[in-house]
């Protein structure tokens, strides 16, 4: 179906025949459907998906909580016991393009029933687990497919009611991780205490059946709307396709390109140890019945609030600083690891932990903006989708490996040492690319682009 006869169906007033010839689309039919989709309902949509991210973040942010019981209560090691979270984030990134096709068949409302089902059913059946294996089904591949669902429809729905302020949507949306990382390590913490792992397990489960009420308004939007979209989203493909189709191969073909797979890669590997082990990591260093790991891991994500703030305000200001951005927060993150283990006291444990959070909000927000800055809009979608696969991979081997360091040495330090050495490399990789960006929109620092640029083009010559 042509543009014009998207046209035709949102005003009457404009026939095929008066399309027929080279007239351009009148801009001012979308700009007054469009205008519209930012209002009303579509702030509930963002509501749902607030509470959805937070479901999201009470499964990652509590399993290190968990770990430290499981570990006693089936008699498993961390290696064993490790590939559940390693399961169910690997599988949440491998999922997603799935997901997506789904989401296009059957809508956001079906795959969120799916996702929570599928979430709070994994929780429930849990109870039921007299070794690890069980759990690798329950809690890794039933949450991982669960969690994929609801993430996935969660953010994608955001462009089906928003438009031009679908940044501070999606910004909303995404808080609601910062807050459930804030919140829920207390809550399970507590469920434990009162009720067991299982007793846990089973009220979190119910708790998950909540998201029921959260897809109850992912309603179908109006034709009108979804025309506008349309249009608007056809207009921007007929420009690019061909652009994409000639830029494919140089894609592959562009050292910075593997730089930034390399760094997803070692995201993917490490993003998500500090988080999991430290609740393990404060009991070998503050006692086993401290509730210190309980409270750093909330402040990971109060953290994580304010650095998203922080560092989205700044490339507001300064666009061409967001693959900076992004360097500095990977690089952020390792040296944090490597401050962790020589912090011996609370309160230093506590400044690490902050500025953790802070410097993890930095790269998470820029990951995708990095990716348009140095390869384009037009190429988003393919980059994307290749990164995050690098990312999805990686983690299916990241917590594992922590374990396996954590095993052989008896303690989460040298896994703490290790992770954040490679995230300090996921950084320093893209520190030089973005260093250079931001030179080059600052007239007053040209002199120093010839040195970044060769240093990016032909390494070998500082070898």
């Amino acid at each position: 179906m042509g543009v014009c006869e998207y046209e035709v169906r949102m005003e009457s007033k404009v026939t095929h025949s008066e399309c027929s010839g080279n007239r351009k689309p009148e801009k001012i039919h979308l700009h007054d459907k469009i205008k519209d989709v930012d209002n009303g309902w579509s702030w509930l949509v963002v509501s749902a998906c607030f509470t959805l991210q937070a479901f999201i973040s009470a499964t990652y942010s509590t399993y290190g909580i968990m770990l430290r019981v499981l570990t006693k209560d089936l008699n498993r090691s961390v290696f064993q016991l490790s590939w559940i979270s390693s399961i169910s984030g690997g599988g949440t990134s491998a999922f997603s393009h799935l997901v997506g096709m789904i989401i296009h068949k059957k809508g956001h409302r079906t795959v969120v029933l799916l996702g929570t089902v599928l979430t709070a059913g994994g929780s429930i059946l849990s109870i039921f687990a007299v070794d690890h294996y069980l759990l690798y089904f329950t809690m890794g591949v039933m949450n991982g497919i669960g969690l994929a669902c609801v993430n996935m429809s969660s953010l994608i729905i955001i462009y089906d009611y928003f438009y031009l302020k679908r940044a501070v949507a999606m910004s909303i949306a995404n808080a609601g991780l910062s807050v459930g990382n804030f919140i829920f390590p207390y809550v399970v913490n507590y469920l434990i205490e009162e009720y067991g792992w299982r007793g846990s397990s089973l009220l979190m489960g119910g708790f998950f059946l909540q998201g029921l009420c959260c897809c109850v308004v992912f309603n179908k939007q109006d034709s009108a709307t979804l025309d506008a979209l349309l249009i608007k989203d056809k207009l921007d493909i007929q420009k690019t396709e061909e652009k994409i189709q000639k830029k494919t191969t140089s894609l592959l073909k562009d050292f910075l390109f593997y730089r930034c797979l390399i760094s997803q890669f070692l995201i993917g590997l490490c993003g998500y140890i500090f988080i999991i082990y430290l609740p393990l990591f404060c009991a070998q260093r503050f006692g086993e019945n401290s509730t210190v790991g309980t409270f750093l891991v909330s402040m990971v994500g109060v953290g994580s609030l304010i650095g998203r703030v922080i560092f989205a305000l700044i490339v507001n200001k300064w666009p061409d600083s967001a693959t900076l951005v992004y360097a500095i927060g990977g690089a952020g993150c390792g040296l944090c690891y490597q401050l962790a283990v020589l912090c011996y006291s609370t309160p230093l444990m506590f400044i690490v932990t902050i500025a953790q959070g802070i410097f993890n909000g930095a790269w998470v927000t820029m990951s995708t903006m990095m990716l348009a800055q140095n390869f384009g809009m037009e190429r988003l979608h393919l980059t994307c989708g290749i990164a995050y696969t690098c990312a999805g991979i990686s983690t299916f081997a990241g917590s594992p490996l922590a374990a396996k360091i954590t095993d052989l040495s008896g303690n989460i330090e040298s896994a703490y040492m290790v992770n954040g050495a490679l995230f300090i490399i996921s950084g320093l990789v893209l520190i030089p690319t973005g260093f250079k960006l931001v030179c080059s929109s600052n007239k007053g620092a040209r002199s120093a682009i010839s040195f970044i640029n060769v240093w990016i083009t032909d390494p070998v010559l500082f070898i």
